[in-house]
């Protein structure tokens, strides 16, 4: 888990998502999981990006990539018509088919690809949402190994 959270600092949500699942198999090593994911979540975005960068998460403003997000972020509509995109659809699609969406069986192990899916999403840019580029890192591990459980 320590080299995952290395890599990116949103990582942090998948973790999280997969303490949520080991919780049930293993409540003390779950709940441990999703702590350690939260302090570090936490000190990415407001200690580490900062330090580095003299600004944080920048995305947020400035027409960056989550700038439509963070200004929408309580509109119930705007959810609706992010979502309602031909292109989430047709990338949601893109993701299940060669997985045959198997990974529905498991459905809670799956559900810590839904971090990484709504980041992409919500990005609001075409090559985030897009199987083409990395951006998947965080989505088709999680959908491959729930995939692979659902046979179990």
């Amino acid at each position: 888990m320590g080299a995952a959270l290395l890599c990116k600092e949103d990582v942090a949500l998948t973790t999280f998502m997969i303490g949520v699942w080991v919780s049930f198999r293993n409540k003390k090593t779950g709940i441990l999981t999703m702590i350690i994911s939260l302090v570090w979540f936490f000190l990415c975005m407001k200690v580490f990006l900062p330090f580095f960068n003299d600004e944080g998460f920048f995305r947020f403003q400035g027409g960056y990539w989550f700038s439509t997000f963070w200004h929408n972020k309580f509109e119930l509509s705007y959810y609706w018509e992010t979502f309602a995109q031909a292109r989430v659809g047709r990338y949601a699609w893109q993701l299940g088919l060669p997985l045959l969406f198997l990974f529905l069986g498991t459905s809670l192990l799956a559900a810590a690809a839904l971090p990484g899916f709504m980041v992409n999403v919500l990005s609001s840019n075409d090559y985030l949402i897009s199987i083409y580029y990395h951006y998947n890192f965080q989505v088709l591990p999680m959908l491959f190994a729930a995939s692979a459980m659902s046979f179990s």
